[in-house]
């Protein structure tokens, strides 16, 4: 079993800046300890790095704060919020959610080679994003993306 998460979220996992997730689950589907691969697509096998779950726990939408916020790699709760809305279709306070904690332990040697696959990008620009985010300025396809450096 992996985790999926939308294309936007793989730069802030891999920089570690993302460490918490928030899930819709009736029950848990992971447990603290285990290791999962990262996927953006359920139906493919390729992944763009390997977590394990550090903490789970279950709490109602509306009690985020800031700080829980950053753990998400967003700047703030109303930063969060807006992006919630976005791929939830609406925000329930009240919702009952997952939160589940990570850390990185691994990433496939294949990374860099599929980073554009993972990115929805063509090969030439997935060189030059790979090149300028990890080695230097960050990309401006990242602004589009919504996706930003704490």
């Amino acid at each position: 079993m992996g985790l999926h998460f939308s294309k936007i979220s793989i730069v802030p996992i891999l920089l570690e800046t993302k460490t918490h997730t928030r899930r819709f689950w009736d029950a848990p589907r992971v447990k603290v300890g285990n290791r999962y691969k990262c996927r953006t697509n359920r139906f493919s096998k390729k992944f763009f790095a390997i977590i394990e779950v550090t903490e789970l726990y279950r709490e109602p939408l509306g009690l985020m704060n800031d700080h829980q916020a950053r753990l998400e790699g967003y700047e703030n709760v109303a930063d969060f919020k807006q992006s919630w809305i976005k791929i939830h279709k609406g925000w329930q306070p009240s919702r009952m959610v997952y939160v589940v904690g990570f850390r990185v332990v691994a990433v496939p040697v294949s990374l860099r080679a599929d980073f554009g696959y993972f990115m929805g990008l063509e090969p030439e620009d997935a060189e030059k994003f790979w090149n300028t985010w990890f080695w230097g300025d960050p990309h401006p396809i990242l602004s589009d993306m919504g996706c930003k450096r704490l």
